[in-house]
């Protein structure tokens, strides 16, 4: 049950973070990109403000948004940090004793399933190949039901990757967890006219790749 909640926890974000974002969807939108469990990785370990130089100098910016103090309660801190077209953030955590980065999220936004299922198969592979079946990890998967058995989860996943509304999958140690997850959304957006508001329901789909090495806590 424990596994369980902790992957949803990471869904929770997904929804929170949607809701403070809109996607251009103009012709001048960079094309579509993966992203990899590398950059997670590649955060994790370092402290706060280098980081967060790092991302601002690859055009992210700060993004304020309400923190849910029983998801990261004290002494445990988020910031996030998004692109310019509102389609891809980071979502870093730290503490404030340390300063160092000990888990990353990273979210990616689109109005194209195909994009955000092919991402989630892309990173869910890495993650495999980072755990290779090692003991040390205990796996758990959620989509319609929990799976203890990644060849179960992936079989169901197979089936149904066409109508899925969401799924998520955590491999998780002592120390280190890796995570990937898939979500359907609806945004509501207003059209406003001189005589009438039409709302117009959009859908989109957020993909997003975790990893978290909490080994750097309490350095």
């Amino acid at each position: 049950m424990k596994k369980i909640v902790a992957l949803l926890v990471i869904v929770f974000s997904i929804i929170s973070f949607s809701s403070c974002t809109e996607e251009d969807t103009s012709s001048n939108k960079p094309l579509y990109t993966n992203i990899s469990l590398k950059d997670a990785q590649m955060y994790v370990g370092l402290e706060r403000n280098v980081v967060e130089d790092m991302l601002e100098s690859k055009g992210y910016f700060f993004k304020p948004f309400f923190v849910d103090a029983l998801k990261y309660p004290p002494p445990y801190y988020s910031v996030v940090y998004i692109n310019s077209d509102n389609t891809v953030w980071y979502e870093l955590l730290f503490t404030l004793e340390t300063n160092i980065i000990f888990q990353v999220n990273v979210f990616k936004k689109s109005i194209i399933r195909n994009n955000s299922i092919s991402n989630y198969e892309y990173c869910q592979r890495e993650c495999m190949l980072a755990t290779n079946n090692n003991t040390d990890y205990q796996y758990t998967g959620y989509i319609y039901e929990a799976y203890d058995s990644q060849s179960e989860f992936q079989n169901v996943f197979d089936a149904n990757k066409s109508i899925i509304d969401y799924c998520i999958e955590g491999w998780n140690s002592t120390n280190i967890s890796f995570s990937v997850s898939f979500i359907e959304r609806n945004e509501e957006n207003s059209n406003v006219t001189e005589t009438s508001t039409i709302v117009q329901s959009d859908k989109y789909y957020l993909f997003n790749v975790g990893y978290s090495d909490r080994s750097y806590q309490w350095k």
